[in-house]
């Protein structure tokens, strides 16, 4: 019995020895066999490809560092190089820690050396990555559109998203979108019940109803420290509307609805309303867009035009003139022909399906029989 143990002992020592040394050439690194460091940011310079880190004035700031393998403990030695002296009062780091001080406004970008010392076979050798370290530039005011709006009507279809859009004044009077990865933003709802914030660090909004309301939502540009920067704050004023899905036009002198796509006629005489613009008679036309909704409704649902405005835009440009304000579309007689014409276009602030503005084309053919 002894015997048999013994035997299989020995068989079971030739079978696993083989597998013994197969994993042991295998092994996992060791943590402390330092292989590479690297500063770890989400901005990163093109010319040099180094991590770029943008501070706020008199904000202590960790400069993270990662290294491969993960795991590896070592000490970290941090060092300001090819550094302008004047520029070192400007400053503060830490060659420990890596916290880095901005504590002045007039601190030029800095380049910042991270080192490991490796102990090798009679001397010691390093790896290193750099960054620059540089002040966060804000705009001076921030705004919901081009146009320089602090506070705005935004229309939303009901149970649908929108992405906002926020731009910034730099200075020379160049207008510019801010990247919400470039910036941090709180976003807010009035009524979260009607537009939910998805995640206030983004700037995305959307409707939780399928009916109609308002809900005022406000964005406000943050700091390093996710603290609302004083004077940085906009207003939307939310309108959940019904999605635009059809639309009928009227012209003043057409008896019947214009529909998109259509080419109509309007013969123009004397029995139209005329002003005297230049030196010029222009005929003075009325004109009206009706939208519709069908989101999941049986029949189409009305909108009442108070909840869009709608502007016209047309080509033959010297030969009309157009009040937006009053839905009037001024047209006169060419000089060297009976008949004109024109491309026509009305849009409207209301949104369709797709959440883009609602809009109608048509072609009038204008001919002038007074």
């Amino acid at each position: 019995m002894k015997k048999l143990k013994y035997f299989s002992l020995i068989l079971l020592l030739i079978v696993i020895s083989p597998l013994c040394i197969f994993l042991s050439g295998c092994g996992a690194t060791p943590v402390n066999d330092i292989k590479a460091v690297y500063f770890d940011s989400n901005i990163y310079d093109e010319e040099t490809g180094y991590a770029v880190f943008e501070l706020d004035l008199n904000t202590p700031t960790t400069l993270a560092c990662k290294t491969n393998p993960s795991g590896w403990q070592g000490t970290l030695v941090f060092n300001a190089i090819n550094l302008n002296p004047e520029n070192a009062q400007y400053f503060d780091l830490d060659a420990n820690s890596g916290v880095f001080t901005i504590m002045n406004t007039k601190c030029q970008p800095v380049e910042v050396q991270v080192l490991i010392y490796i102990q090798t076979a009679g001397s010691v050798e390093s790896i290193e990555d750099r960054c620059i370290v540089r002040q966060k530039d804000y705009p001076n005011a921030i705004y919901l559109n081009e146009d320089r709006d602090t506070e705005a009507t935004l229309y939303i279809n009901s149970l649908g998203a929108q992405t906002l859009h926020i731009f910034g004044n730099f200075g020379g009077g160049v207008i510019t979108e801010l990247s919400e990865t470039d910036y941090n933003f709180k976003v807010e709802s009035s009524d979260i019940s009607v537009i939910t914030v998805p995640d206030s660090s983004r700037l995305k909004i959307r409707s939780l109803k399928s009916k109609i309301d308002d809900v005022d939502v406000t964005i406000s540009l943050l700091n390093s420290k996710m603290e609302v920067i004083e004077g940085y704050v906009l207003t939307l004023h939310v309108k959940v509307v019904l999605p635009s899905s059809s639309s009928v036009a009227t012209f003043e002198g057409y008896d019947d609805f214009i529909f998109d796509g259509d080419e109509i006629t309007i013969n123009i005489d004397n029995s139209f309303d005329t002003s005297i613009i230049g030196g010029s008679t222009y005929y003075n036309l009325k004109f009206e867009i009706e939208l519709f909704s069908d989101q999941g409704i049986s029949s189409d649902v009305y909108l009442d035009p108070e909840e869009y405005d709608i502007t016209c835009t047309s080509n033959q440009e010297r030969y009309r003139i157009i009040d937006n304000d009053n839905s009037i579309f001024q047209i006169r007689k060419p000089q060297n022909s009976d008949s004109l014409v024109v491309e026509v276009t009305i849009a409207t602030s209301a949104i369709n399906n797709s959440s883009n503005v609602y809009k109608m084309s048509f072609t009038i053919i204008f001919n002038f029989v007074g």
